[in-house]
């Protein structure tokens, strides 16, 4: 099994929120002059949540996506 975990981050870059298990969730990697994409549920409401918000993709502790 794959270990993951989503990260949700503020415009302050404080971790506002994490997870490590979701019914649903699509990331895809792009080249460098393009962003990454990150699709999904997330299990729980997140408060407040902006459009200025980062999401991060760890897979086995490693950072896999970083997109808006």
């Amino acid at each position: 099994m794959v270990k993951y975990r989503i990260d949700i981050i503020d415009t302050w870059h404080r971790r506002i929120a994490t997870f490590t298990d979701v019914p649903l969730l699509r990331v895809t990697r792009a080249m460098r002059d393009e962003p990454d994409t990150i699709d999904g549920i997330l299990p729980g409401p997140i408060a407040d949540l902006s459009p200025g918000y980062r999401v991060r993709v760890y897979i086995e502790g490693e950072l896999f996506a970083d997109a808006p």
